[in-house]
């Protein structure tokens, strides 16, 4: 039987500067008293697209339709605060994108062009990163106040110069990501 691979593609971000920071907004969340599952340091990332649990087949196909990929080294702003679906109804914390949230959007068109002749439906994009998960709402007016306070505020930047296939492997302790596959720049 094949082996099956959850997966997904990513920019993966190991600035420490900006790893600190997010680890600092971190703190914060859950000094507001409310409950989350925060996102490891060393598993922050902005998703590309997310491919589920595919056999290893698919992945290889993946990998060869990631050869395509054509994109230049770009600059990635942090910037902001926000939560999906809505702050009357929690469920992800993350911070946004500024400088370079069309290039991100560019790779995700190409993604989905390459995915697409895969047999993966196209999907929407709204580049952030995940910084937690939220478990139970104690004390949303000071969430939302949190919210307010780093709306629109820049954290940092990082070069962009790699988009990365990973692996999932879900543990009692959380998720672990390994880098299957990474694509350099190419214009």
């Amino acid at each position: 039987m094949e082996r099956i691979i959850r997966s997904f593609i990513s920019v993966d971000v190991e600035d420490d500067k900006l790893l600190d920071v997010f680890q600092t907004l971190q703190r914060k969340l859950v000094e507001t008293g409310n409950v989350f599952k925060l996102v490891e340091r060393a598993n922050m990332h902005i998703t590309l697209r997310f491919l589920g649990n595919i056999p290893e087949s698919l992945v290889k196909r993946v990998m060869k339709g990631l050869e395509e990929l054509k994109f230049k080294q770009f600059r990635m702003e942090f910037k902001g605060l926000g939560v999906f679906p809505s702050r009357s109804y929690v469920r992800v914390v993350w911070v946004g994108v500024g400088e370079g949230v069309d290039e991100l959007r560019d790779i995700h068109v190409q993604l989905n062009g390459i995915l697409g002749r895969l047999g993966f439906k196209s999907e929407r994009f709204s580049p952030h990163l995940t910084l937690a998960r939220v478990k139970a709402v104690r004390n949303r007016a000071e969430l939302v106040r949190l919210l307010q306070e780093y709306d629109g505020v820049s954290f940092g930047s990082m070069d962009v110069s790699s988009v990365r296939l990973k692996r999932s492997t879900l543990t009692p302790r959380g998720p672990v990501y390994d880098t299957i596959m990474e694509v350099k720049p190419r214009p």
